[in-house]
């Protein structure tokens, strides 16, 4: 498959990308586009082969699919191009399959749907309180899309409606939550002299705090006592970010990465 084919795309890449490993890209980028129910009228793709010492995963691959209510976007690292290449494409698809459930979500669901325990904004709805001795931990949630940039993680809260997001770094690789605030968005790392990540996406700052190392009961307890809707915190057996917060039902939720 040559370059010139499909005019939709923009396309860049610098190092070591072979034609093969080029045109491949592009034939595995276009059948996720082609998949998608809404038109993509735009795509770029720019693949990156980094041979600096140093570093374990010199091949760069990153995607934008441009559909007609918001981009879905990916951007991966991997040890070789063609390795990355098969890494953007599952997550382009990922992206795009959730993209595609949010819009029939909103078709579907009137605003105050309870089930929407992570959206924000209007409609949303009030809290269930529940005594405490009826409350339950509910491990529904586990992210694990690998690591990304802040910018992709904004960008999957905002596409996904949800108040916060769970991530881990590819900057600096410690774990992360992007949270919505009155004047923006709060980034929180499990350590903050640990996150050694660039410039923050605009409207994004960074907290200073450090991430308590809580055991479920703890962070329970923290809930119970504040009233807080979330704590981010690290998990004592491994060391990991993870989030306890309260559901609309009145139980509370554990979000967690592996």
């Amino acid at each position: 498959m040559s370059t010139d084919v499909d005019t939709r795309f923009e396309i860049s890449h610098r190092g070591g990308v072979s034609a093969a490993s080029l045109s491949r890209a592009i034939e595995k980028v276009t059948a996720v586009a082609d998949r998608c129910r809404e038109p993509i009228h735009h795509v770029e793709l720019r693949l990156v082969a980094d041979g600096r010492a140093g570093r374990s995963k010199p091949a760069l691959a990153e995607s934008t699919l441009a559909t007609k209510r918001k981009p879905v976007r990916a951007h991966v690292a991997a040890a070789s191009v063609d390795e990355a290449v098969d890494l953007l494409v599952d997550r382009l698809r990922r992206r795009l399959e959730r993209y595609e459930d949010r819009l029939h979500r909103e078709h579907q669901r009137s605003r105050s749907a309870v089930d929407a325990h992570f959206s924000d904004g209007n409609g949303r709805p009030e809290f269930i309180d529940l005594p405490r001795d009826y409350r339950e931990i509910v491990r529904s949630k586990s992210f694990s899309d690998g690591s990304m940039t802040v910018e992709e993680a904004l960008f999957d809260l905002q596409q996904l409606d949800h108040s916060f997001y769970v991530f881990s770094s590819i900057d600096c690789g410690c774990d992360c939550m992007i949270e919505r605030s009155t004047d923006g968005f709060v980034l929180r790392s499990v350590d903050p002299d640990q996150y050694g990540g660039g410039e923050m996406p605009r409207g994004v700052r960074r907290s200073d705090s450090v991430a308590p190392t809580l055991g479920l009961d703890e962070a329970r307890e923290f809930l119970d006592a504040t009233g807080a809707d979330r704590i981010f915190h690290r998990d004592p057996g491994d060391s990991r970010g993870q989030v306890l917060y309260r559901r609309f039902d009145g139980h509370y939720g554990l979000v967690t990465l592996h």
